[in-house]
């Protein structure tokens, strides 16, 4: 089965004979990427990508990528490390017809 890098997650075999996931070069989009794609990112893990999944389904999509600081336990080292490889795009409005006034 060959592997390809279009989809996010290359497989390397370490010195100490295991395998390791080495991070994808894509950037997501924080608003919409999975617990899955944001774990694979480096510096990230597990619990952090869970909570940013979290945060989003609770308090609504992100309107900046710098919103993440305010992440428990994530130092300013680690955010710059994210950073380029994470964008924010903005929802999509929907149109509404203007409230006619009486």
């Amino acid at each position: 089965m060959a592997l390809s890098p279009s989809r996010g997650v290359v497989l390397l075999f370490t010195l100490a004979g295991g395998l390791a996931a080495a991070p994808s070069t894509e950037s997501l989009n924080l608003n919409t990427a999975s617990v899955e794609q944001l774990e694979a990112l480096p510096g990230l893990g597990a619990s952090r990508a869970r909570m940013v999944v979290r945060v989003r389904e609770k308090s609504g999509p992100f309107r900046s990528v710098l919103e993440l600081l305010a992440l428990p336990r994530l130092t300013r080292k680690q955010f710059e490390s994210l950073r380029e490889r994470l964008y924010v795009e903005s929802p999509t409005e929907e149109k509404r017809p203007a409230r006619a006034r009486p």
